[in-house]
């Protein structure tokens, strides 16, 4: 009887211990960004920069090349934004105890950047106002002791397109 009940108190605190742990994984976002397009407002097939000051919890890094940028309209449709290779500066390099190498990523604060070709066509809702674009930023953080699954945070920004096309090109490789 004694082993039975101690075999249950056992395997009840490794269960309880695994949900919490589960749980914490599974809501845990250590990233936030503020998130805005340059210029605020443009035109159809002009180059764009998307900057995010990206903020990551103390005792997190991230890894450079788990980052990625999308950009769709709010109900998820991918409107055909072109998005360049992304920069992160300041870009850190650390010691990766889960990989055995040395990794570059992000730890505390940085600007992150990348080039954004505004599509030729677009719908009517993008010229009086009313349209929004979700930007995706994609990455995956660690502690010293673990690995979050991969994140998302997403940030939804107000756009509004001007009539007239850029008078300035610029070029999509020098963002």
């Amino acid at each position: 009887v004694f082993s039975f009940i101690w075999f249950i108190s056992v395997l009840f605190y490794f269960l309880k211990t695994q949900a919490l742990d589960q749980s914490l994984i599974n809501t845990e976002n250590p990233l936030s960004a503020k998130v805005e397009f340059l210029p605020s407002n443009f035109s159809t097939e002009q180059i764009i920069e998307l900057r995010a000051q990206l903020f990551l919890s103390d005792g997190y890094k991230t890894y450079f090349d788990k980052f990625k940028v999308s950009i769709s309209e709010t109900d998820g449709v991918d409107m055909g934004f072109g998005v360049s290779n992304l920069h992160i500066e300041p870009l850190v390099e650390f010691y990766d105890k889960f990989s055995k190498t040395t990794r570059k990523g992000m730890k505390g604060k940085a600007t992150l950047t990348v080039a954004v070709k505004v599509p030729k066509v677009l719908p009517p809702s993008f010229y009086n106002g009313k349209a929004n674009l979700v930007v995706k930023i994609h990455y995956q953080a660690c502690t010293d002791t673990y690995c979050l699954f991969p994140q998302v945070f997403e940030n939804k920004i107000p756009v509004f397109l001007n009539s007239a096309p850029s008078s300035q090109p610029i070029s999509f490789f020098n963002l």
